[in-house]
């Protein structure tokens, strides 16, 4: 790195002194992407081949592994004879969002930058011009770009030159981190070489017959000369050495998107091999949301299937000699993708109690995935940062919902949102604590099965327990809130099912009814309210509700008991009662009154004349 002059640090940064320009420029690039997500490869010698099988060829390789010899153009054999050099295919998904993740990252600092991607490296460039605010010296910038380009696993070398086309040549050639003052650029060109001009062949060789291996020695030519024998392209390699060639900056759209893409080199069969690769790709996505102020609000995975074939590994494995084995399916004849290693059936199946395996319904995101995917979405409570929380929710969906087939590459986006935290109280923990609710809700879904837990919502009918299950989600408005001005609203305790009971009626209104082998003496009654509906299906109802405060009657000075409960002809059969205690359910009052009351509603099937107990008043 090259020191700056005394008392020049901080002049030629600012906005009077014209243009500014950072490069960072990211050699390897195709192994580079495929390494920023496979952590565990980091510290081995890795090579990245593309092409068709047997004609692979090596494209890239990581710093290790040139070390080691290796050489772009050499066959797949050739790399497997070094010996304990890791070997990746290409993957033009992993690129584009590397690419993604690279302007999001540039995009942090300025919305002015401009990307020059080769075959094998990726460059890009911000103008930095009017930055001093931020940074009193273009160094500090540099390494603040550096860090954050290492953060999101990348490995760069930048360059800060007032000239666009000498910051791009010095970040290729001039070490790590560089800093040019305006004026001195052609002297810090001098000792690279051609090729960070990226001249073409002809080029190359003519100047090769000339003795020219430098910039330095470019930039020595004479322009009329040069220009004579090469011309106007002689003139534009001259400028370019001499760090005066202009540039016309086209900034590129900074791309705001939350996305990661893994791919594997063979199809996985295994739940824990799919859980492996998502932990670094959440990092990714939670790194991006956090540098925005941001959390994440849900994340949707969608998964790249191969052809139905079964595991090798698993087929050499003794199945259990405890499990009771499924029967096959005509539509699943083999097993495709199991949860663990002591799992071993189809994905799209689910083990039952009994001992047989029912199909699963497909999800919403499933069923509307294109042929050959296949879609999760896990959301949290509240938005969330913590990589831990949404890598625990993607493992609770995916053990209830594996993929049907072998897994080729995952996909994973997400939706970022405002934090969510609510503060309850100064000396109180913000609420609620979304980690382990988020959690305790995703293995109740797992327990009772999809559809069955959340929170309940009302459906547009009138019809009596009638509602739907949604996704719990909280409200953001504290709970104290919710205050109802210091009345005391009774509890209503709902029966499901209804249970059967037996009322005498004087003038169309009941006055007694016996409920768990108790008699009870209506003391008062609110009604009737009669409801009704879908009288064009066979789900037609209709019911007439009341609303009554019964008063235990005590016969012989014990409460009566079922032997006394008269049954009329016109009463349909009924379950024999039971006799539970009545205690969550009676109201003593003290004396005069110290028999129990009991607040009920009682319904009334107008269709079957039959009396039901349809909720408690608690």
């Amino acid at each position: 790195m090259k020191p700056l002059p005394q008392g020049s640090s901080g002049k030629w940064f600012g906005t009077g002194a014209g243009a500014v320009y950072t490069c960072a420029y990211l050699p390897e690039f195709p192994a580079q992407a495929l390494l920023r997500l496979r952590p565990c490869l980091r510290g081995k010698p890795v090579a990245v081949v593309e092409g068709s099988p047997p004609e692979e060829r090596v494209c890239a390789g990581n710093a290790l592994a040139r070390r080691d010899g290796l050489l772009n153009g050499m066959t797949r054999v050739e790399v497997e004879a070094f010996g304990g050099m890791a070997v990746l295919r290409r993957s033009a998904q992993e690129e584009s969002s590397a690419h993604t993740t690279l302007l999001a990252v540039a995009g942090n600092f300025t919305p002015r930058v401009e990307t020059c991607h080769t075959e094998s490296a990726a460059l890009c460039v911000l103008d930095s011009a009017g930055m001093g605010r931020l940074y009193s010296e273009p160094r500090l910038l540099a390494e603040a770009l550096r860090r954050a380009l290492g953060g999101r696993g990348f490995h760069a070398c930048v360059a800060v030159s007032a000239n666009f086309h000498a910051a791009c040549a010095l970040a290729q050639g001039g070490g790590l981190l560089t800093v040019v003052p305006p004026g001195e650029e052609q002297k810090a060109l001098a000792p690279l070489l051609l090729k960070v001009l990226g001249i073409d062949a002809a080029q190359a060789q003519t100047l090769a017959l000339w003795g020219i291996q430098t910039l330095g020695g470019l930039a020595a030519l004479p322009q009329k000369e040069l220009i004579a024998r090469m011309g106007q392209s002689g003139k534009r390699l001259r400028e370019l050495a001499r760090g005066e060639h202009p540039h016309l900056f086209t900034p590129v759209p900074v791309p705001v998107e939350y996305r990661e893409a893994y791919t594997f080199e063979a199809p996985v069969h295994r739940l824990d091999g799919v859980l492996f690769v998502l932990s670094p790709m959440l990092d990714q996505l939670v790194t991006q949301a956090c540098a925005h102020a941001l959390a994440i609000a849900a994340v949707t995975v969608t998964f790249a299937l191969g052809s139905p074939e079964p595991d090798p590994e698993l087929d050499a494995q003794p199945e259990p000699e405890n499990k009771a084995r499924a029967p096959v399916n005509s539509t699943h004849p083999s097993p495709f993708f199991i949860a663990d290693k002591q799992s071993a059936w189809g994905a799209s199946r689910a083990l039952q109690p009994g001992g047989t395996c029912q199909p699963v319904p497909q999800t919403s995101a499933a069923a509307a995935s294109p042929a050959g995917s296949y879609v999760r979405t896990v959301r949290a409570t509240l938005p969330t940062q913590n990589k831990r929380l949404l890598l625990k929710l993607l493992q609770l969906d995916l053990a209830a919902h594996p993929p049907p087939a072998p897994v080729l590459a995952v996909f994973l986006n997400a939706q970022t949102a405002r934090t969510g935290l609510v503060q309850g109280g100064l000396f109180a923990p913000p609420l609620p604590e979304s980690s382990r609710l988020d959690v305790t809700l995703a293995r109740l879904r797992r327990l009772v099965g999809e559809g069955r837990g959340g929170s309940p919502a009302l459906r547009d009918t009138h019809a009596p327990d009638s509602f739907s299950m949604q996704t719990f989600a909280s409200e953001a408005a504290p709970l104290l809130a919710r205050s109802s001005g210091g009345k005391h609203a009774p509890a209503l305790r709902q029966l499901r099912p209804p249970e059967p009971v037996h009322v005498d009626t004087e003038g169309g209104h009941p006055v007694r009814f016996w409920f768990r082998g108790e008699l009870f003496h209506v003391c008062s009654a609110c009604g009737p309210w009669r409801l009704s509906g879908a009288w064009w299906s066979q789900r037609a109802w209709s019911l007439e509700s009341w609303d009554v405060t019964g008063e235990q009657v005590l016969l012989g000075g014990a409460p009566a008991q079922t032997a006394a409960v008269p049954t009329p002809a016109s009463t349909p059969v009924q379950t024999p009662f039971q006799t539970p205690a009545l205690h969550p359910f009676l109201i003593v009052k003290p004396a005069p009154h110290p028999l129990p009351r009991l607040c009920c509603c009682l319904q009334r099937d107008l269709q079957t004349q039959a009396w039901w107990m349809a909720s408690v008043y608690d």
